[in-house]
């Protein structure tokens, strides 16, 4: 199975992206649009980086995100974002991978699983959103070793994701703690831009 060939029928989980990243970016929104707020203090962060070190969370510019669904546990290690227009604003889709090539998805690119987080607002370090401001996570399993008998696709029921660092336009990393009804996912997801996430099949 093909890392980003098919649309699902969840209708916030669309999977599919185009071979190929772009060295553009898009416009994205700034820190004041997030809607909430972490008091940051003083930063020695370099120019156009920010960082939630103040708040106790260290950037490790790694993805080590962990799900866990019964007794089976799985580590996605690859993470990749795209910003783009939601209904209030510049939001964040971010995708999280066990396995797969480095950079961005293309049709030859296979991985085992893949953790999607969709309608992320873009927030400051230390920034804490969770459902209730619009975000919707969902695991695929394409192995099928960790959602046995209940299909490829689950969707979270209960998602807290704070920001850990943003560099420009280039980089993101957040700090994810979302629940399904078979298991969690928790952990740590630095997610390169990726112009070709913009191209994946939307329903």
């Amino acid at each position: 199975m093909v890392r980003s060939a098919f649309t699902l029928v969840i209708p916030f989980i669309v999977f599919g992206s185009l071979a190929g990243c772009s060295g553009e970016s898009p416009t994205r929104g700034t820190p004041d649009e997030a809607g909430r707020r972490a008091d940051s203090g003083s930063s020695e962060s370099e120019p156009g980086t920010a960082d939630a070190g103040d708040a106790g969370l260290a950037p490790t510019k790694r993805t080590s995100l962990e799900v866990t669904i019964g007794d089976v546990a799985r580590t996605l290690d690859l993470g990749e974002f795209v910003s783009e227009k939601g209904d209030a604003g510049q939001v964040l889709y971010i995708e999280a991978h066990e396995g797969g090539d480095p950079g961005c998805p293309a049709y030859s690119s296979a991985t085992k699983r893949t953790l999607i987080v969709s309608d992320l607002p873009i927030g400051a370090p230390g920034d804490v959103f969770t459902k209730a401001d619009g975000i919707t996570v969902g695991l695929l399993d394409f192995e099928g070793d960790l959602l046995q008998g209940g299909g490829p696709v689950a969707d979270a029921t209960a998602v807290t994701i704070t920001f850990v660092a943003i560099d420009g336009t280039s980089s993101v990393e957040i700090e994810v703690d979302a629940t399904f009804d078979q298991g969690t996912a928790k952990g740590r997801i630095h997610a390169t831009y990726c112009e070709s996430l913009s191209n994946r099949p939307k329903s």
